[in-house]
């Protein structure tokens, strides 16, 4: 799981770089765009950037869990940043065009994160428990 969270956070960092070529290259750095969808492009680019970086981390410091129930959040955590990363960029690509704030995916993604922090704590008390 090491290598699989470091190749993501490494392939997350070019698609952060990406979509920041996207929106100046395609939509002049955002200068002329209404504040609703610009907002929603920057926040869901900067998204993709927080993902990359926790799977970067991951990456670094990940080593295997020595209980069952540690074991099993370590194991939801990477499930969860892998698909993190497909919702962000779906969000990125699908949803300010629209304007719509209620943003399913990029909302989605967010509180994937929030789940991996809580199931992070967790394999943290369950590695003491042992």
């Amino acid at each position: 799981m090491k290598k699989v969270h470091l190749w993501l956070g490494l392939l997350g960092i070019l698609v952060f770089l990406a979509t920041g070529g996207y929106m100046h290259i395609y939509h002049g750095h955002l200068r002329e765009m209404p504040d609703r969808p610009r907002l929603l492009y920057r926040s869901a680019h900067i998204y993709t950037l927080l993902v990359s970086v926790i799977n970067l981390s991951l990456g670094v410091y990940f080593r295997p869990s020595t209980t069952k129930l540690a074991r099993y959040c370590q194991y939801l955590v990477s499930t969860l940043l892998m698909i993190i990363p497909i919702l962000l960029v779906c969000g990125f690509f699908l949803e300010p065009p629209t304007g719509n704030l209620a943003r399913p995916f990029v909302r989605t993604g967010i509180y994937g994160v929030f789940g991996v922090g809580i199931l992070l704590v967790l394999q943290s008390v369950f590695e003491r428990k042992k």
